[in-house]
């Protein structure tokens, strides 16, 4: 059992909520797994003109304050304005991903795709281990801060599964064309600017780069 407050759950299910260029602040709280904005078994859910989204949750399983499985389907269209702001905080920090994806099964690939900026956060005193985790699935974010701290393992953590074939996947800032394939390959660190916090890229527990917002471009990632 999963907790959420915002969710789609099964095939052919979709929430979608116009928010007009408004807030929506979202905390879960769940003595089990909790999560804030959920997409389960091939569900959508989408989020279309918001203003600044905040997101938390706080639970004693597999705690993430945005997170998608078995095919579900995020997208937030924050593109035009409004931050994604996101943390967890689990009891066992290991269980703590403040944005996670997973998948589990052949044939589907989960996916939270953020159009625009985002604050996410994986402070491992408060809880929470990595920032961005892609299992065998797909996270697509525009920019902004994603920050591990406080010994938290890792901010952008991507690896497949014995349960498909899928790689796990972690786009941020891509370049696309009309059909929205990616442009621009790099198997670095990227080649536009990044801004934000230091922290280091792992794929399988191996760590692939380390961005130090002062002097490291950064494109895009994508770690198969």
């Amino acid at each position: 059992n999963i907790g959420a407050v915002v969710s789609a759950s099964g095939s052919g299910n979709k929430t979608e909520i116009d928010l007009n260029g408004n807030e929506l602040v979202v905390n879960a709280t769940a003595n089990t797994h909790s999560t804030g904005i959920a997409a389960i078994d091939k569900g959508v859910v989408e989020i279309n003109n918001p203003g600044d989204i905040t997101a938390t949750a706080t639970g004693s399983g597999q705690t993430a304050a945005i997170f998608a499985n078995s095919g579900g389907e995020v997208y937030i269209h924050n593109g035009d304005g409004g931050t994604v702001i996101a943390r967890a905080n689990a009891s066992n920090v290991d269980n703590g991903a403040v944005i996670k994806t997973m998948n589990g099964a052949s044939g589907i690939e989960s996916k939270i795709i953020i159009d625009g900026m985002v604050d996410v956060v994986a402070d491992k005193n408060e809880g929470a281990n990595e920032a961005i985790s892609a299992v065998a699935s797909r996270i697509e974010i525009g920019g902004g801060n994603i920050e591990a701290k406080n010994g938290a393992w890792a901010a952008i953590r991507a690896y497949g599964e014995f349960r498909s074939n899928n790689s796990g996947i972690v786009n941020v800032n891509v370049t696309k064309d009309e059909d929205g394939n990616i442009t621009i390959l790099d198997d670095g660190c990227g080649t536009g600017t990044y801004t934000g916090p230091e922290f280091e890229i792992y794929e399988n527990g191996k760590s692939l780069c380390k961005v130090n917002g002062n002097s490291v471009s950064l494109s895009f990632l994508q770690y198969n």
